[in-house]
């Protein structure tokens, strides 16, 4: 069995079947393990308990992969009851108040603009209008049009 690979089902089987055949098959004998001798009837408890133990691990991991699923199922529900409250508190307290900062909420942080980035925005807009060729509400009001002089339909 050495040198390959074997999974936990198949260890489980392996040591139940040893722990009930050995004694019936080798009955009083004993085997060298390492530096020890040990009887059968000394080692088939010992397999026992492995197989036990392995069962034991199976059924915790599978509770444990449920209560994972069922904690992410619970997540989705409260994430969503954590935003709602954080809206209604910000509504109804304020997102500066104390009693905002109670229920754990932090307030939004501001940005700042620095006075480099302004100047850099306003440059681009100036620049975007004189691109487009677009006029203010000011300019705007200086532009009349003028209505081509049309010819009048002769009369007969």
């Amino acid at each position: 069995m050495s040198g390959t690979r074997t999974t936990r089902q198949s260890q489980l089987v392996t040591d139940q079947t040893l722990a009930t055949q050995l004694p019936a098959l080798m009955g009083t004998a004993t085997v060298l393990v390492g530096k020890t001798r040990m009887t059968i009837g000394q080692i088939a408890p010992i397999l026992l308990a492995h197989a036990t133990a392995i069962t034991a691990t199976n059924n915790a991991r599978q509770a444990a992969k449920s209560a994972r699923a069922a904690e992410r199922e619970l997540y989705v529900q409260v994430k969503a009851i954590i935003a709602a409250v954080q809206i209604a508190a910000a509504a109804l307290f304020g997102e500066t108040s104390n009693e905002y900062a109670a229920l754990g909420f932090a307030p939004r942080k501001t940005t700042k603009t620095t006075a480099a980035t302004r100047y850099v925005a306003t440059e681009k807009s100036k620049a975007t209008r004189q691109a487009r060729g677009t006029k203010g509400k000011n300019q705007k009001k200086t532009i009349h049009g003028t209505v081509p002089a049309a010819d009048a339909p002769a009369r007969k």
